[in-house]
């Protein structure tokens, strides 16, 4: 059986939804918390992740202080969702994926500097690279290619 790639799939999936108009898709997915997700920040090139972009700790202080206002915890995001109470519109949830140890070295003291929480997803697979991550092995595979 054929595999159709997934950039053309999602392609495909995509020129299928834009005709629907925007207030439809409101209704249909309301958006009452906004969710920023970041995976490191670091003001040094990192080997282990060349993949994607990333912002530099002057970048993400300047985030903090833009959202710091309307910037909510996670137990109030589970409130919220649990109990139905009320959150401020536009509040915000700052997110960290993987678990990378710049997000403790570098995130967190500017987080606590500001009074801004945040969460963070710490994968325990990839605790003392017990699993390699795909993407940090193939970032490394890069680097060392380069040097």
């Amino acid at each position: 059986m054929p595999t159709i790639p997934i950039a053309f799939a999602k392609a495909t999936v995509l020129n299928a939804l834009r005709p629907i108009p925007l207030d439809i898709w409101q209704r249909l997915l309301p958006k009452d918390i906004i969710a920023l997700g970041y995976h490191v920040i670091s003001d040094e090139r990192l080997d282990h992740v060349r993949l994607y972009p990333y912002k530099n700790a002057t970048q993400f202080a300047s985030d903090v202080a833009f959202v710091r206002d309307r910037a909510v915890s996670y137990a109030e995001v589970a409130e919220h969702r649990l109990r139905k109470s009320s959150l401020a519109a536009n509040s915000v949830l700052m997110t960290f994926d993987d678990g990378f140890a710049e997000c403790y070295d570098v995130a967190r003291p500017i987080l606590l500097r500001s009074g801004v929480g945040a969460v963070f997803f710490v994968t325990t697979d990839f605790i003392d690279d017990g699993v390699p991550f795909a993407a940090c092995t193939v970032s490394l595979c890069v680097a060392a290619i380069e040097r």
